[in-house]
């Protein structure tokens, strides 16, 4: 089925993004959480019972959109699942019985977005150096994708329609994909104040780019479906840029190249105050700034600009050659040649730069009784670059056990503030696991995502390994606060 190379930019990527957002609150919170815990807050290890913790690895995927699903499906009626895929659009009559799984797509008014992270978190640590100062290193390997601002007239059924046919505006829709490595040095600064403690945390990470491509309009396009295999564009201004390696993706020959660089920065403050039994505070208080940072791509790297107000129709037989990946850059060519008259015109440059998915945390956690906390997270996306790649918004609420060895929490969140989410996570000793979207895995419903975070920690052992034995408290070489009668 044709669709004009512009939308479809925004459709292939969106397809992408079906297979960013997660947060993993469940092992992020946690006192013991150690090396982790820096990954929502720099300065969140503040109350670490260790003089020291190791992540040896992890593993963490998220993905959701709200463009096609499973039918009446639940992640572990999924797995295992050796039976076809039955093509919605070939299942209309729902009352049929079917055989197998159906993949269909929504069929409502809401505009599109698909989003997704995986993350594989290395060989990372943490140690106190004294009672003042912390320094840890984290690894990472980080691949993200990202679609919005596409309208419902793109939606499958909708856009396919023969009733009707009216035209619609694309305003400022972008997608984004990419993946990159990150090696980050991680610094704490705390000390005792008269009412509590501070902590002062910086993440400052230097970025590998590997594969990206991106595509947004900065001016709103008029678009019209004129025909069953064509469609009618005003064509403002449109900007996209790609890494060439990755038109050249087979399993069998490609390997992993480095085509850009750049810096990131995580900035956080903790600050703990009142008194609690069995544990350091009864109040602890914090805001993050995250992935603030941009990658250059100046390696295998295109960018693209068009920019008219000429209508033009795409469609038919012209674009019928270019439906594989690797002829995607003959397409983006004779799109030109339609668009300003030369396949070569759209080319701006051999490099451009795309912004990390920026978001704004805060976080309060509260020391219910000795062991257990209630702690509430917001985590607001803040792109800074026109073609960043966009982190979901989360409100949560986060009951939660811990102790040195046993850990459970159970996030209840808004993802995206109109999505009600419960998600349990548990560590046991050196292992934890966990998932922000419990009810995808057993209540059976239309399937649009999956989320699930699993890794293994080393941290010391013995009941004198960590400031005050091993239990959350004030360091012991470090100034106790006079209280006063």
């Amino acid at each position: 089925m044709f669709k004009p190379v512009i939308t479809n930019s925004f459709l292939v990527l969106l397809t992408i993004a079906q297979m960013f957002g997660q947060e993993q609150l469940g092992i992020r919170l946690d006192n013991y959480a150690g090396i982790n815990s820096t990954l929502l807050n720099p300065a969140g290890h503040l109350h670490s019972p260790y003089q020291w913790d190791v992540n040896l690895g992890e593993i963490a995927h998220f993905t959701s959109n709200n463009y096609l699903f499973f039918a009446n499906s639940s992640i572990l009626s999924l797995i295992g699942n050796d039976e076809p895929y039955v093509y919605g659009p070939n299942n209309r009559l729902r009352d049929q019985p079917v055989d197998g799984l159906v993949l269909d797509f929504q069929d409502d008014d809401a505009n599109r977005f698909g989003i997704s992270s995986t993350s594989i978190m290395g060989p990372s640590f943490s140690i106190r150096i004294n009672p003042q100062h912390s320094v840890g290193l984290i690894t990472r390997v980080r691949a993200a994708a990202s679609v919005t601002g596409v309208p419902n007239e793109l939606s499958f059924y909708t856009f396919n329609s023969d009733v009707g046919r009216k035209g619609f505006i694309l305003d400022q829709a972008s997608a984004n994909l990419m993946t990159w490595s990150e090696i980050g040095i991680n610094y704490l600064f705390q000390k005792e104040t008269a009412n509590g403690r501070l902590g002062i945390g910086i993440n400052l990470k230097s970025l590998s780019g590997y594969e990206s491509a991106f595509v947004f309009n900065e001016t709103p396009l008029e678009i019209a479906k004129v025909g069953t295999d064509s469609v009618q564009s005003s064509i403002g201004r449109v900007e996209y840029g790609y890494t060439t390696s990755l038109l050249e993706l087979t399993e069998d020959d490609y390997s992993v190249q480095k085509n850009g660089s750049g810096i990131g920065i995580d900035l956080g403050v903790t600050y703990s105050f009142g008194e609690a039994e069995g544990a350091d505070y009864r109040w602890k208080l914090g805001v993050s700034i995250l992935d603030l940072g941009v990658l250059n791509f100046n390696e295998n790297a295109e960018l693209h600009i068009t920019e008219t107000d000429r209508t033009t129709v795409f469609g038919g037989t012209e674009y019928a050659d270019f439906d594989e990946l690797s002829k995607y850059d003959d397409a983006l060519r004779y799109f030109s040649f339609q668009v300003l008259g030369d396949s070569l015109a759209s080319r701006a440059g051999t490099e451009y730069s795309v912004g990390l998915p920026t978001a704004i945390s805060f976080q309060a956690d509260y020391n219910i009784k000795p062991g257990i906390f209630l702690n509430a997270t917001i985590v607001q996306g803040t792109p800074l670059t026109k073609n960043g790649i966009d982190r979901t918004n989360l409100i949560a609420l986060t009951p939660r056990y811990e102790s040195r060895w046993l850990n459970i929490a159970t996030p209840i969140s808004l993802y995206n503030f109109n999505q009600l989410r419960m998600g349990l996570a548990m560590k046991l000793g050196i292992f934890y696991l966990g998932s922000e979207d419990l009810l995808s895995y057993v209540r059976r419903s239309n399937l649009s995502g999956i989320d699930f975070y699993l890794g293994l920690k080393l941290v010391p052992f013995g009941k004198n390994s960590g400031q005050n034995g091993g239990r959350n408290g004030r360091q012991k070489d470090q100034g106790v606060r006079c209280y006063r009668f």
